[in-house]
């Protein structure tokens, strides 16, 4: 995984390695019954961040370890072929298989699985002791993945987004009880100050009252990506006349590499406002892109 070094650069954070299965392979009611996984919104992330400012809050990132083997699968039967070089056979010579009880990474349900039983675990206010989470939250009407609670005059904010969170708090003591009581529960890393979210690194001053999001080493990692070093920069992300040129369809790697353009401006727009309608712009040639829209997606 990687991070920013703080000058736009990308650099190694850790190294992973993960047993994932083929989700391909799963029979939608039979292995599941449904997929659809909330994440926080990005227009609530950005209001939340807008009033972490205003009200000089404390901002703090943490990450379930292996989040998704922390849930139980989506029903009793859910099988799976074990890793190659790990084939073994029962005495009449049958291929043996996994009996899953916790969700894989791959899995159509795992992400879903996860926020289901957080989010139950944060509503229900009993002791630690008798499986609950100790404290009243309540979740916000207007997005599911973010819940708050309140001592006196104190708020404090969980945001999720996925195995990634973050605590917005008005006081450093309750941050901490939140903390403490959600580690009682889950592996859960505390990773300090906020400071990279969802790809975006986060600068923020208590004493300034400003917060930044920057995505310029991302940014500059897809330009190298896509052999854009040399393209001259442009002042306006669209461009007023239609463009010159050939018009023709673009080959299938060539449309690939589009698509994965427009993707990542899709991600960018999170902290470039500016360039909204442009790619808005581009996602609608996605099914069938032109050396025209390719050059509109360069610019």
């Amino acid at each position: 995984k990687t991070m920013d070094d703080g000058g736009g650069n990308l650099v190694v954070d850790k190294f992973k390695s993960r047993l994932v299965v083929e989700g391909n392979w799963m029979t939608r009611l039979i292995d599941y019954t449904s997929s659809y996984s909330p994440v926080v919104s990005m227009d609530t992330l950005k209001v939340l961040l807008c009033l972490a400012v205003c009200f000089s809050m404390e901002l703090t990132s943490l990450d379930f370890v292996t989040a998704f083997l922390q849930a139980s699968v989506d029903g009793d039967h859910v099988y799976a072929y074990l890793p190659k070089g790990y084939e073994m056979h029962d005495e009449e010579g049958n291929l043996l298989c996994m009996h899953l009880h916790k969700n894989l990474y791959g899995m159509v349900q795992a992400s879903r699985m996860f926020f289901l039983m957080v989010s139950a675990w944060l509503l229900n206010p009993l002791p630690l002791d008798q499986g609950g989470c100790g404290m009243v939250w309540t979740q916000l009407m207007s997005d599911q993945c973010v819940f708050y609670t309140q001592e006196g005059s104190h708020l404090c904010f969980l945001l999720l987004y996925v195995d990634d969170g973050a605590i917005m708090s008005t006081c450093s003591l309750l941050r901490a009880k939140v903390l403490k009581h959600i580690q009682a529960r889950f592996k859960v890393e505390d990773k300090g100050p906020l400071q990279w979210f969802l790809g975006m690194m986060v600068t923020h001053s208590k004493e300034k009252g400003t917060l930044t999001l920057s995505v310029k080493a991302s940014m500059l990692d897809k330009i190298k990506q896509f052999g854009l070093e040399n393209v001259k920069p442009v002042k306006t992300p669209l461009k007023q006349k239609q463009a010159k040129g050939d018009d023709g369809l673009l080959s299938s790697d060539d449309a690939t590499m589009f698509r994965s353009m427009v993707g990542c401006l899709i991600w960018y727009m999170l902290a470039r406002p500016d360039i909204m309608e442009a790619t808005s712009e581009c996602t609608t040639r996605m099914h069938a892109p032109t050396n025209k829209d390719m050059t509109m997606a360069i610019r």
